[in-house]
Formats: C-alpha cells, sequence, structure tokens
C-alpha cells in the first residue's frame, strides 16, 4: 500500500508541477501565433496601403497624360484627313479610355489610355495578392474658357487583400486643364481645304481700339467671343458657339482672317466680307465695312462687330 499510495502522491506531483508549465507552453504558442497575425495583418497592411498611395498619386498624372495625348491626337486626325471631329467630346473621351478613334487604336496613344492604366494597376496588384478592380464613372471635356479645355474624371478603385479579406475602397474626383494656345486652330485648314494653317495665339488683354485691332491682325491674334465657335466646336467643323459648350457664355473665340495669306495659297478670297472668322467662313455672305486707320486697306468689319471692337468704319 505505502508503494502504491507513493507512486499515486508521485504521480499527482508530477501533474501539479506540470501542469503551470503546459499552461505557460499553451500561452506562450498562442501568443505566438496571436503575433504572427498580427504581423501578417501589420505586413499586409502597409502593402495595400502603398498599393493604394501608389494609385492615388498616378490618378492625377495619368489623367493629365491622356488628356493631352487625346487632344494632339485628334488634331492630328482632323490634320491628317481633312475632316472634322463628328463629335469632339465623344472621340476625345474615346482616346483617352480606349487609345481608339473610331475603334481604330491611334498610334499617338500607343497604348497610354485610362483602361490600358487601369489594366496594369490591376495586374500590379494581383502580383501581391490584391484583387483589384478600377473603374471610370465618369469622363468628360468642356471648355473651361475660350483658351483652356477642362478633361475631368470620376474613378472608383476597389482594393481586397485575398489573404486577410481586408479592403480598401476609394472614388477619386480630378480634373486636369489644356492650353489650346499653341496648337492649330482647325477651322482654317477645314474652311481652305488644308491650304491654310493658323496657330492659336491668344491677345494679351482685351482687344479694342484701332491700336488693338491692327496689333491683332498684324499678328493673328486671338480673342474671346461669346458667339464664334469655341475651340471643341471647331474641332467639329462648327462656325458657332454651340449649347453644348457654351458653360458660362465666354467660351468662343474669334480671330481676323488674313485676305493676304488666302490669296498667296492661291484661294479667292471675299473682299466684301467680314474678316472675323466665325463670319467670313459662313455660307451667307455678310458684308464689311472699311475700317478706318486700318494697317490693310482690305480690313473690313460688319457694323456689330466694329462697336465690339470700338473701330469707326466707312460703309459704302
Amino acid at each position: 500500500m505505502d508503494v502504491k499510495f507513493r507512486g499515486i502522491f508521485f504521480s499527482i506531483m508530477v501533474i501539479v508541477i506540470l501542469a503551470p508549465l503546459l499552461f505557460y507552453v499553451l500561452v506562450y504558442l498562442e501568443s505566438v501565433r496571436t503575433q504572427d497575425e498580427h504581423t501578417v495583418l501589420k505586413v499586409r497592411g502597409a502593402e495595400l496601403a502603398n498599393y493604394m498611395e501608389s494609385i492615388s498619386l498616378d490618378v492625377p498624372r495619368i489623367l493629365d497624360i491622356t488628356s493631352k495625348l487625346a487632344f494632339v491626337a485628334a488634331l492630328n486626325e482632323i490634320d491628317a484627313n481633312g475632316t472634322a471631329l463628328d463629335d469632339a467630346q465623344l472621340r476625345l473621351t474615346e482616346l483617352m479610355l480606349n487609345s481608339t478613334l473610331y475603334g481604330q487604336n491611334s498610334s499617338f496613344m500607343n497604348g497610354s489610355g485610362l483602361m490600358d492604366w487601369a489594366n496594369e494597376m490591376e495586374l500590379l496588384g494581383s502580383r501581391f495578392g490584391l484583387q483589384t478592380e478600377i473603374e471610370i464613372l465618369d469622363l468628360t471635356v468642356v471648355p473651361a474658357d475660350s483658351f483652356t479645355l477642362n478633361f475631368s474624371m470620376t474613378m472608383s478603385v476597389k482594393s481586397l487583400d485575398s489573404l486577410t479579406q481586408i479592403q480598401v475602397d476609394r472614388v477619386y474626383r480630378e480634373y486636369a486643364l489644356v492650353s489650346v494656345e499653341g496648337f492649330e486652330d482647325p477651322l482654317y485648314p477645314l474652311y481652305t481645304n488644308g491650304f491654310v494653317k493658323r496657330v492659336v495665339n491668344r491677345s494679351n488683354g482685351s482687344i479694342y481700339g484701332i491700336f488693338d485691332v491692327n496689333n491683332a491682325s498684324v499678328l493673328r491674334l486671338y480673342g474671346n467671343s461669346s458667339a464664334g465657335a469655341s475651340f471643341l466646336d471647331r474641332m467639329e467643323g462648327q462656325l458657332n458657339l454651340s449649347a453644348k459648350y457654351n458653360v458660362s457664355g465666354n467660351e468662343g473665340m474669334e480671330s481676323f482672317v488674313d485676305l493676304m495669306q488666302l490669296s498667296g495659297v492661291g484661294i479667292p478670297v471675299k473682299t466684301n466680307q467680314t474678316v472675323v472668322d466665325y463670319l467670313y467662313f459662313a455660307s451667307t455672305d455678310i458684308d464689311g465695312c472699311t475700317v478706318n486707320n486700318a494697317t490693310y486697306g482690305w480690313f473690313k468689319l460688319d457694323v456689330p462687330s466694329a462697336l465690339t471692337y470700338g473701330v469707326s468704319v466707312t460703309c459704302s
């Protein structure tokens, strides 16, 4: 009995001694597992945060790049084919989204459209175990003023870490302003069969008085207009400011046609016509009156335009 009792006693003592140790081991293992989970969450969370931050930095840049590329691609299309765009807004956004124009790949875009970028970013995310969905919710282009285009975009980005099930959703609202200054006015080649080209050079201030008018005529400067076609209208071959591009009533532009430039390339000139571009190229002749003290003897304006520009005229 003593031996048996001592055996039971020692067994109990072993259990009493080992129980705390076993408990410590279990607690330690649980702590290690918890720490590992926290470490994984921390690392994966950091990777997801860095990935989303790279997208946040990229969004305004890619909008700026694609808007400028699309603008140049559209102007090249007009110049190369001698035809106006059917819808400037539609074609510019098509170029930006898909790098295509009328469904055909554009060499100017060179695979640099918004969807090309979105696909690359989604592929990059997948390499880190991130399931990413990028969607363009809205993309528009309108005149910001007579000499600037406003490309605006709303983009949704959803990224899910497949390991931790952490998801980040963001909506970006960005815009890019593109100046038309220094680019070719589509109206001139479209209405002269490509023989006459004119770059948009903005007047430094309003054009008013004979000095400013002569200066604008000689230097072929552009001014604001409440009736003349906006740049987007001009890309469509339109002569007047259309309702869809009339945001504030001052998105139009106008210049003075240089009759010597036209005659110099063999284009017959309308000597009795006002030289305000959107009126001069109109199918209906609008008579002009000789502007007193004008640099050029052929320089004529219609009476309403003469009043707008603050010059006196002599009508025969």
